[in-house]
């Protein structure tokens, strides 16, 4: 059963959080299966970003970790956050490399699944179209090297630069970043038969930096099953309507919707878990509690229980219990961040929730909330 912790002390310099979280992430490893490690840092320009992964890297090596790992520019409350991703069920963990990007084999009673973390380009000053196409080239690639494809991929985060931030391309289009990179994702899903639905995912913004992508997929097999779950007071994105798509397509007359399910249910052997996408404060496809970040957080979490719940799943789990066991809540504003954290606090109880500074992909939307859950 996968579980998320998150960690984060304070420090008195970049490094002493770092060293903090790597003390933190050695006793772990030391405890249970450790899938990969994801670092929050904060930065202030593309420059502070890769000087400051590059520390966090050489860090790595340092202690000779070869698991996956990412460098996110979302700021938490400290100079570096950690994020460590853990596998409780018994099997065989590998760290290996393909075209220099680490990544972890699972291989157990279930069958096999991979995690690729911190996919991203090499180069530091790429276009956002190029970036957002090597990470899904190099994602596609390594699911075939495995004998899988993107159908099999059960959980994804993309994470985009200046979300959504619109420029002029040479041939006067008018490209918003998250749009390309739902034109891009729509052309490497065409091929593909998603008999089990899309992944779930969440699509959010990163501060400074390149394009990278984190996923987890799950080879198809006997034991397992897939399964998508749409909310029943939310369009599910992939109908969005063209107006809720901004900027123009990259090729042809229509500009490709967000391929993405509202949650996706993974059920192995006795394990029943829930992978919660990306959701904010959108009932139909339309935004709702314009500039009130309160209201927008309890609309975000009642989706959640909605989404979730038992009214909603029982034909897919029967009757069983709901523990949510993780949440990652995206914050737009700083200045938003105790309203949400109190919000938040009074509806999830005994949950160990990590809070994050990203925009998000509405230039209206103030909080995305984002999670896992078992049934029991």
């Amino acid at each position: 059963m996968l579980r998320r912790i998150a960690f984060s002390e304070k420090a008195a310099s970049f490094e002493g959080n770092l060293q903090n979280c790597l003390t933190r992430l050695d006793a772990m490893i030391k405890q249970a299966h450790v899938l990969g490690a994801v670092f929050f840092i904060d930065t202030n320009s593309d420059a502070d970003y890769f000087i400051k992964k590059k520390k966090i890297v050489a860090a790595l090596d340092e202690r000779s970790l070869q698991l996956p790992y990412n460098v996110l520019s979302q700021a938490n409350e400290f100079a570096v956050a950690l994020e460590i991703l853990t596998e409780e069920a018994n099997g065989t963990i590998e760290y290996l490399t393909f075209k220099d990007i680490r990544y972890t084999r699972l291989t157990n009673v279930y069958g096999k699944e991979i995690w690729g973390l911190g996919v991203t380009s090499p180069a530091e000053d790429c276009p956002i179209p190029d970036q957002i196409e090597f990470s899904f080239e190099w994602m596609q690639q390594l699911l075939q090297r495995e004998g899988m494809d993107f159908s099999d991929t059960v959980r994804q985060w993309n994470y985009i630069p200046g979300i959504v931030e619109v420029q002029k391309a040479q041939d006067g289009k008018t490209l918003q970043h998250y749009q390309v990179f739902n034109e891009i994702r729509q052309r490497y899903y065409a091929p593909v038969r998603f008999q089990d639905g899309y992944p779930a995912a969440t699509g959010i913004s990163s501060k400074t930096g390149n394009f990278t992508i984190d996923f987890f997929a799950i080879q198809s097999s006997p034991f397992i099953r897939k399964i998508s779950v749409s909310n029943p007071k939310q369009q599910d994105a992939y109908e969005y309507a063209q107006y809720q798509l901004i900027g123009d397509p990259m090729g042809g007359t229509s500009k490709k919707p967000p391929l993405f399910e509202r949650a996706k249910i993974l059920e192995a052997g006795n394990d029943i878990i829930g992978f919660i996408s990306g959701t904010a404060s959108i009932v139909g496809q339309e935004t709702i509690g314009n500039g009130d970040v309160r209201i927008q957080t309890e609309v975000a979490i009642d989706n959640i229980f909605r989404l979730v719940g038992p009214e909603n799943t029982k034909d897919k789990t029967g009757e069983k219990t709901l523990k949510f066991t993780y949440l990652r809540v995206y914050i737009k504003n700083k200045a938003d961040f105790q309203t949400v954290i109190s919000v938040c606090e009074s509806r999830f109880h005994d949950v160990s929730v990590s809070y994050i500074q990203a925009d998000i992909c509405r230039k209206d939307l103030l909080v995305e909330i984002e999670g896992e859950v078992v049934y029991y």
